[in-house]
């Protein structure tokens, strides 16, 4: 995988294609394995809630339930936040919808970086 400029960025190993199962597969309910960063900041935690409902309307996403979660152990991903976004709240959720959806599934204000990324869940 290249980006923009042409520089290999990534390299997918046929042994990985079980864990991007997770990523691309078809699923009712989602968990993030990287912070979803949300836009604005919150203040002792009391608009994470409100954060999270403007970053689902943004990206037009319905869903049944939305909530906090935790990083998932044995993920093997790492990521790296940007100086420019570690100030802005970042959380872990879990996405539960009326019906299967396809993913990959990538929310919040990096993802265009790999952050708010999901896993089916």
């Amino acid at each position: 995988m290249t980006n923009n400029y042409g520089e290999s960025v990534a390299t997918l190993v046929e042994d990985d294609y079980s864990c991007m199962k997770s990523f691309v597969g078809v699923g009712d309910s989602w968990v993030s394995v990287t912070p979803v960063v949300l836009p604005g900041y919150d203040r002792g935690g009391i608009q994470t809630m409100k954060l999270v409902r403007r970053v689902l309307e943004y990206a037009n996403v319905e869903v049944a339930e939305v909530g906090l979660s935790r990083p998932i152990s044995g993920m093997p991903l790492g990521y790296k936040v940007p100086e420019k976004m570690r100030g802005k709240p970042q959380r872990f959720l879990r996405l539960k919808f009326n019906k299967c959806v396809s993913g990959p599934i990538s929310l919040g204000i990096g993802r265009y970086i790999g952050l708010g990324l999901f896993a089916r869940g």
